[in-house]
């Protein structure tokens, strides 16, 4: 592999997440050094989830709830 070889881990180094006043909420760091949309980090069902956002209005919204799959579901029951 060269040095000059673009990857798209080299591509993703510039991005960064910002801290906002908002717990769970960050803003998208572009590669520029420009800011942009907003990133959600929240967990459900037992697993750390992100959604990105193009306003803090939007990111601040409640998150809907994650339904369980049916495996998931019935090995959670206890056994007769």
């Amino acid at each position: 592999m060269s040095t000059t070889d673009p990857s798209p881990t080299r591509a993703r180094e510039g991005r960064r997440l910002v801290v906002t006043n908002t717990p769970g909420i960050y803003r998208r760091k572009r590669a520029d050094g420009s800011l942009g949309g907003y990133v959600v980090i929240y967990r459900a069902a037992g697993r750390q989830r992100k959604e990105s956002a193009r306003t803090l209005a939007e990111a601040r919204a409640p998150v809907p709830p994650v339904t369980p799959t049916a495996t998931a579901a019935s090995s959670t029951l206890p056994r007769a």
